[in-house]
């Protein structure tokens, strides 16, 4: 994989922040925001991966005092087998309730 997908990928603006609520969890407030692209799997070297995703979670920890509130910004990137039009990608931002990840991807760092 020579890096080009990716790089497209996190080019590309996400959704604004307006347009995306926060969620409370576990005394967090949390704020994901994602953007797909559907390179062919021969495009990123990997076979039946169909779709990336760049995943953007803003937290604030609402156990610290006010003062030390501050964002913690994660960008997570990931794969999927599955296309737009099998799952959109308000679906896909859905935790899995074992990983915590988007159900039903994979992490890059763990796909080959």
């Amino acid at each position: 994989m020579d890096g080009k997908p990716l790089a497209l990928l996190s080019a590309v603006f996400l959704p604004p922040e307006n347009n995306t609520p926060w969620d409370k969890e576990h005394g967090q407030l949390v704020r994901r925001r994602i953007k797909t692209a559907e390179p062919s799997p021969e495009d990123i070297g990997l076979c039946g991966c169909w779709r990336i995703a760049a995943v953007e979670r803003v937290s604030i920890d609402l156990t610290k005092p006010r003062s030390q509130q501050l964002p913690v910004t994660e960008i997570a990137y990931y794969v999927d087998s599955r296309t737009k039009d099998e799952l959109n990608d308000e679906n896909m931002l859905e935790p899995s309730s074992a990983t915590g990840t988007p159900s039903k991807t994979e992490p890059i760092a763990c796909a080959t």
